[in-house]
């Protein structure tokens, strides 16, 4: 593990951890923030610096001509790009080596982020910091036809979106919120932690793994705990696997048997969960 890591996983159950990519044992400096999702076949793919994308499996790195703020696999596996100002696809040039951008959709002026959905759809936000102010997108198909809605508006910062079979989650500052559209409280709190939450990943279950400064932890409707200690990390869930990417050190740790993670944990429950930080 890097230094200052611990990961706590259960005895004698189905959850067991494996390295994908081993960590570097020197720390990785970029220039801009880096980017990170997993391929329908299991495959990390790391963005760097904005110009390039990187498969550590396969050895394999490209250049793009335009500058890339976001990156997406979609459950349908199309892979779609956000620069700063529009979305769409990367294509081979015929006049260059490197892969040519081709937008789809013009973008409102912002920070760009996208989190997929169910299927086709794409959830893209975009942070105003001068008004400090969220928009967030739903791009979706329906009866054959693309439909792109505004979903929420919101005065904060949103840090991440997913998508689970009980409705739609946000990350804002220290808590998670459920979102209901057509209930009279739209947007409805069900988590808090002492620290900001960075990101959340939803699983199959109905559970939701997060991520904090600091902190991995999961919570369902029945409890919440933290299980590991892994600062300056991304999270990212498909199918039954936990993808942790460690963005210091450029390492990959796949975590298998999600789906069982709740049972598996109720033995540890009263060990694990820090009753001074989780209110659900």
């Amino acid at each position: 593990m890097p230094p200052g890591v611990t990961i706590n996983l259960p005895k004698n159950s189905k959850i067991k951890a494996e390295w994908v990519v081993p960590s570097s044992s020197i720390e990785v400096k970029t220039k801009d923030e880096i980017i990170f999702d997993i391929d329908l076949k299991g495959n990390p793919w790391i963005g760097i610096d904005g110009i390039y994308l990187f498969n550590p499996l396969k050895r394999t790195i490209f250049s793009v001509s335009s500058p890339i703020k976001d990156f997406a696999f979609l459950e349908t596996g199309e892979f779609v790009v956000a620069t700063g100002e529009a979305l769409g696809y990367l294509l081979p040039s015929e006049s260059s080596s490197k892969l040519k951008f081709l937008p789809i959709l013009n973008l409102p002026s912002g920070s760009p982020k996208l989190f997929p959905g169910e299927g086709l759809t794409l959830y893209i936000s975009i942070w105003r910091e001068k008004d400090k102010l969220t928009e967030v997108y739903r791009l979706r198909e329906e009866k054959g036809k693309p439909i792109a809605e505004k979903f929420l508006t919101i005065k904060n910062k949103v840090n991440d979106i997913c998508e689970g079979q009980s409705g739609i989650y946000i990350a804002i500052e220290k808590g998670i919120f459920k979102i209901v559209p057509d209930e009279i409280t739209p947007i409805q709190p069900i988590f808090r932690h002492k620290e900001e939450i960075k990101e959340i990943e939803c699983d199959s279950k109905k559970g939701i793994f997060y991520v904090t400064i600091n902190r991995i932890g999961y919570l369902d409707s029945q409890k919440s705990f933290d299980f590991g200690h892994v600062p300056n990390v991304e999270i990212k869930v498909k199918e039954d696997s936990l993808f942790i990417f460690f963005t210091k050190t450029m390492g990959v740790i796949k975590i298998k048997g999600v789906e069982n993670f709740s049972k598996s944990f109720s033995e540890d429950y009263k060990t694990l969960k820090n009753e001074d930080n989780n209110e659900n």
